[in-house]
This record gives structure tokens, sequence and C-alpha cells, in this order.
């Protein structure tokens, strides 16, 4: 689901309110997107793009938390490669 770490949340507190169950909920990537840190549309679209990748080759897991911390391998691996002061 595309949208702030905020707005996912409302979205899918009200699936679960209309009867969704933890099943159903744990299936949606929100907010989509690696954290690669690039604020530019191109940039974002790369992010999205780079975890459908990660998720279909399974580098990622995919049933992780519906607000899932950004704790993956891949994105630990470009927060190293990126400079310090973009961190």
């Amino acid at each position: 689901m595309i949208g702030s770490r905020a707005k996912c949340r409302t979205i899918l507190d009200k699936l679960a309110g209309d009867g969704f169950g933890e099943a159903d909920l744990g299936r949606i990537h929100a907010p989509i997107g690696l954290e690669l840190g690039g604020p530019t549309p191109a940039e974002i679209a790369l992010a999205i793009l780079a975890e459908i990748v990660a998720v279909r080759h399974s580098a990622l897991d995919t049933a992780h938390p519906v607000i899932y911390p950004r704790n993956n391998p891949l994105e630990k691996l470009a927060a190293q490669q990126r400079p310090a002061d973009a961190a």
C-alpha cells in the first residue's frame, strides 16, 4: 500500500474493524518500498520496485508484519552504503 505510515495504519485499522483477520492484513506490504533514502519520485519508484523484486525472489519475508519494522537485510546493506551525512 502506498502512503505514509500513519495513513497505512489508519486504513489497516479500519480494515481490521471491518472484519479482516490477521492473515489477510499480514499479506499487505505497508508502506511499500524499501527504505533507500531517496526523496525524488524516481527514487521512490525504484524503492517500490526493489521491494517487489525482492519479495518475488524471496529475498524479503513475504509475511512481514502489517507496518513492518525496517530491519531487513537489504535495507541494512543500503544504510551501510549511505554516506554518514545522509543517514
